[in-house]
């Protein structure tokens, strides 16, 4: 098993204690983690780069994202999710 990034590590742990059954918003972690909804973005996008998080768009019926779930792996995503709704 290959070891993430030290940075990666780090937020991995921020973000895998939380409770799998709520849905948490940007602002949401921001508040949890007192951090800006900037870092909180920045955070989840290195997740997606090391491949620990993937991110869905969630479409409405007229082909606009109205909202985006994010999956988070411990270990690595499979490589395989290349599917059209993702980031």
């Amino acid at each position: 098993m290959q070891w993430p990034p030290f940075k990666a590590k780090g937020q991995l742990s921020i973000i895998l204690p939380l409770q799998e059954a709520q849905n948490y918003t940007m602002r949401g972690l921001a508040a949890i983690f007192r951090e800006n909804v900037d870092n909180i973005d920045n955070m989840l996008r290195n997740l997606e780069q090391t491949g620990y998080v993937v991110r869905y768009h969630l479409w409405n019926k007229r082909e606009r994202i109205t909202d985006a779930e994010f999956v988070i792996y411990n270990p690595k995503a499979p490589r395989d999710t290349n599917s059209s709704h993702l980031w």
